[in-house]
């Protein structure tokens, strides 16, 4: 238990997406992985696969946006080097190059992903406009306050 507790006091986020994705990977849900489809600046992401229209908005984000702006925003999950992110990140392999701008860690919740999201459009000042199905995952951006 000790352990535990100095990881959550020194590592808190680290360890609740660890502890996020190992229940993810123990317990699959039988739903998809589908959250939201959603419109930035006139651009429609409307894929079904809510991680594609998040891969596609960052990308399109890199040709008005400094990659240290990203940094700024989306904090750790952003590199520009892929070694500096933390051990768990590169034994899993979980992050990709977007645009040649930076690095990005693929190694987060939903919810984190969707965070991301509405931080890049509050920094920008740029109005963001949702789209969602109903699963799970409403449940979850509603408890964190992104719609209602």
């Amino acid at each position: 238990m000790e352990r535990i507790n100095r990881l959550l006091n020194e590592h808190k986020q680290e360890f609740l997406e660890m502890v996020d994705n190992f229940y993810d990977e123990k317990y699959p849900s039988k739903k998809g992985k589908t959250l939201c489809r959603f419109k930035v600046a006139g651009r429609h992401y409307k894929s079904d696969i809510f991680t594609k229209n998040y891969r596609a908005f960052l990308s399109d984000l890199t040709t008005s946006m400094g990659p240290k702006a990203f940094k700024k925003v989306m904090g750790r999950y952003v590199e520009f080097n892929p070694n500096d992110f933390p051990k768990s990140v590169l034994q899993r392999g979980q992050y990709e190059q977007i645009n040649d701008s930076f690095y990005l860690s693929t190694y987060s919740s939903t919810e984190i992903k969707i965070s991301h999201i509405v931080d890049l459009c509050e920094f920008l000042d740029i109005p963001l406009e949702l789209e969602y199905p109903k699963t799970h995952y409403t449940d979850i951006a509603r408890e964190l306050g992104i719609i209602r």
